[in-house]
């Protein structure tokens, strides 16, 4: 290869290298050069901006009364006593169905899931109060078992043989267990709740009109039996409920 030829390769490789780097110097400073397209790779744009969310932070889900509980030989209606529908409804003069509704609530979900008839917390509780169940500022006297399930056509009877085959016998029979709670799990001072069904590993279930978190895990036969209320009367801690083998006689007491 001659030296001219050469010389201009050189001179050409010069010239290349000096504009390369001159459209990369002066790119940002001459706005009318626009360099050639093969010199850069193009640049993906740059993402728009997220804006700034502060997020609220969940509330529970509220209980919506139409949720169906499976029991033993039945499906169980269940309501809550913190349903926003009745919550703040009274129960007695001055007292909330939220703070004080468990009987009426529990008195509901028997009724509901044992009869034809379909009675909501805040129709309970008006009607519990009509008839003397309503305590002030302590919830419902224990009668409103009982007393309450006969007159809406159900037999409560009183469980004296609380062993772990007597309640299971129960559920076997279609029955619904109530228990009168005492402090623990479920309350401080008095709650009702329900035994509905047992699982598979002999752990019971429960309907607690206070907590639907309650209701839906399985809970031991010793922390249930270990925590009924050591005060109690109209046959409490417990009662076996279930419908009438004969017809029952009237005992005087509103008809629902």
């Amino acid at each position: 290869m001659s030296k001219a030829i050469k010389r201009m390769m050189h001179t050409a490789g010069f010239l290349f290298l000096f504009c390369f780097f001159s459209c990369i110097a002066f790119r940002e400073f001459v706005p009318l050069f626009e360099p050639p397209a093969f010199l850069f790779r193009p640049s993906e744009p740059p993402p728009p901006p997220v804006a700034s969310v502060e997020f609220e932070t969940p509330e529970p889900a509220e209980p919506t009364g139409d949720l169906l509980l499976p029991a033993a030989g039945h499906t169980l209606i269940y309501y809550n006593q913190h349903d926003m529908r009745w919550a703040s409804k009274n129960y007695g003069p001055h007292n909330s169905i939220s703070s004080y509704g468990c009987g009426p609530t529990v008195l509901s979900i028997l009724v509901s899931s044992l009869t034809d008839s379909s009675v909501p917390p805040d129709q309970m509780a008006a009607w519990c109060y009509r008839n003397g169940f309503f305590s002030q500022n302590s919830g419902s006297y224990h009668s409103i078992i009982p007393e309450g399930a006969a007159a809406w056509g159900l037999v409560a009877e009183s469980m004296t043989d609380l062993s772990y085959k007597s309640i299971i016998q129960e559920l076997y029979e279609g029955k619904i267990v109530v228990m009168l709670m005492g402090s623990g799990h479920f309350t401080s001072s008095g709650h009702f709740i329900i035994i509905r069904s047992v699982t598979l590993e002999g752990q019971l279930l429960i309907a607690d009109p206070n907590s639907l978190e309650n209701t839906q895990i399985p809970w031991d036969y010793e922390t249930i039996v270990s925590e009924l209320k050591r005060t109690y009367d109209a046959g409490g801690p417990a009662w076996s409920v279930g419908l009438p083998t004969a017809p029952l006689e009237t005992d005087g007491t509103e008809t629902p």
